[in-house]
């Protein structure tokens, strides 16, 4: 996202969640609190996962990203 941060969420949870990223809100843009350009959003998931801010780039890869906390010594949950 624009502020460094980076999590993985697994395609699983995508699925079971109905997860989708966010653009607008109330039939406009969404404001920067809110999560400018873009933000996911995983009903029923809350926290890091749940509602990444600001998105600036989606991957889509075979394994999990190094996610933010990770590369700061937290262990991957």
């Amino acid at each position: 996202s624009v502020d460094g941060w980076e999590c993985s969420l697994p395609l699983r949870l995508v699925r079971e969640r109905d997860a989708y990223v966010v653009l607008g809100m109330g039939g406009r843009a969404l404001t920067a609190s809110h999560g400018f350009p873009a933000r996911v959003f995983a009903p029923g998931l809350y926290g890091q996962y749940a509602g990444a801010k600001w998105l600036t780039e989606l991957r889509l890869q075979a394994g999990p990203n190094r996610d933010y906390w990770q590369g700061r010594g937290w262990p991957h949950g």
